[in-house]
């Protein structure tokens, strides 16, 4: 299938936004430096790079001094350790994986379903030097990206398969920060896909989730092309779904235990040496009740 594609780019003092558009579709990707207030979404207190798709926002900056703070958090909740191998399912602009090297991560393996994505993140000044999976290095400290839709396809399990076959690689510590769309949720956070990931886990690995909280879960983006999204839908049985509590069960049928009691410990873990400028953010010691944690306690039988 033939496919144009051109992009567009309005640059000012403020802003620099990208669109791409296709023969079938319009995708708009926006890159805002700094955090500008679209649609009212943002807010003017949260400084940094924004990532905006088909009108949906990909950070949390709500209360955050930067919109990199609420991803720092994710990785220090992962409980990243020097030597790590870190898998970060939804990369977006890399500030997760950008935080879990600078925590000592030998290396973090990211996925990202948009090529668009991949190209603004090369270009955010904000966001760390990415390099493709392909050309994995094992004695390099890196980020690396793999194209691939984890949400609908198996390409993110057959990745870490070969890279277990090639280089005997098991995942330490794993970020989860999907976007707020009720169809990729229902899919990320379930038995088939947890069980799916535990596979490639190595035993004692911690997992850092985002999952919206009750409000936010009945708000959640809904998805057109998905007959479980329905707009306006604000259906009990998702916001059950996505309850602290329910979440908890999943996980622990998928071979997880709840690691929630000691989220603020992994705030003292924050690099004293990275150059985020994050001391301006006077919440980055509070506990954020939309990210839970988890340690995967089965043996590997890969």
């Amino acid at each position: 299938t033939h496919t144009h594609t051109h992009t567009n780019t309005h640059t000012n003092t403020h802003t620099r936004t990208y669109t791409t558009h296709t023969h079938t579709h319009t995708q708009v990707v926006s890159l805002t430096e700094p955090a500008m207030d679209i649609e009212q979404e943002i807010s003017d207190e949260s400084k940094g790079s924004m990532l905006y798709m088909q009108q949906l926002k990909m950070h949390r900056t709500k209360g955050f001094a930067t919109t990199r703070t609420f991803s720092e958090r994710l990785a220090q909740a992962a409980d990243v350790k020097p030597g790590h191998t870190t898998l970060d399912i939804f990369m977006g602009l890399a500030y997760s994986a950008q935080a879990a090297l600078q925590m000592g991560a030998s290396r973090v393996l990211c996925f990202e379903k948009y090529n668009e994505v991949i190209q603004l993140t090369k270009k955010n000044p904000l966001s760390p030097s990415i390099q493709p999976l392909s050309e994995l290095d094992i004695t390099k400290r890196q980020v690396y990206y793999n194209l691939v839709d984890v949400a609908t396809t198996r390409g993110m399990f057959n990745t870490l398969d070969k890279l277990h076959r090639q280089h005997g690689l098991l995942i330490d510590s794993v970020i989860i920060d999907p976007p707020k769309r009720r169809s990729t949720m229902l899919r990320i956070y379930s038995k088939t896909f947890l069980q799916g990931m535990g596979r490639y886990l190595r035993p004692g690995a911690t997992v850092a989730a985002y999952v919206p909280g009750r409000q936010s879960a009945s708000s959640a983006a809904a998805d057109q092309n998905d007959p479980r999204d329905l707009k306006q839908q604000q259906s009990p049985l998702l916001q059950d779904l996505f309850a602290p509590q329910s979440m908890h069960a999943l996980f622990s049928e998928c071979g997880f235990q709840s690691n929630n009691n000691n989220n603020n410990n992994n705030h003292n873990h924050s690099n004293n040496n990275n150059n985020n400028n994050n001391s301006e953010d006077s919440s980055s010691d509070s506990h954020d009740p939309d990210i839970l944690r988890f340690t995967f306690n089965q043996v590997h039988t890969t």
